[in-house]
């Protein structure tokens, strides 16, 4: 992946941790994206048994989480560093924990940000 990359893909969980975290992707703590329980349900407006659509996307300097095509949060910065430790899907990166109680659907990765307007058709498409 390149200093300029996206990844999307629509999540659905079987139930929200009442503690911890849920991995949907990790790369050996180079890059990672996470449901935490209790604050997640309430900051992303997720819930249990319902399909929602997640994308991160980073131009090179700024990092935007986007849940069901709304912008969610921002992080500035270099992008993460991916090395060549393997990306997981569902759990957390090298330890395997953290695993997902749910499944994961039109995983995609790009080499380049996505505007918002294509984070938002891509949202829109269920």
């Amino acid at each position: 992946m390149s200093a300029g990359f996206s990844i999307d893909r629509w999540v659905t969980l079987d139930v929200l941790p009442a503690v911890g975290r849920v991995g949907l992707a990790d790369k050996n703590g180079q890059f990672g994206v996470f449901t935490a329980g209790g604050a997640a349900a309430e900051y992303t407006g997720v819930s249990a048994a319902t399909w929602f659509h997640v994308a991160c996307t980073h131009d090179g300097s700024t990092l935007r989480l986007y849940v069901d095509g709304r912008e969610r949060g921002t992080a500035t910065g270099p992008p993460p560093g991916f090395g060549t430790a393997t990306l997981n899907l569902g759990e957390d990166s090298p330890s395997g924990g953290d695993q997902l109680g749910g499944r994961l659907d039109e995983v995609r990765l790009w080499t380049r940000a996505l505007p918002p307007s294509m984070v938002e058709s891509a949202a829109a498409r269920r």
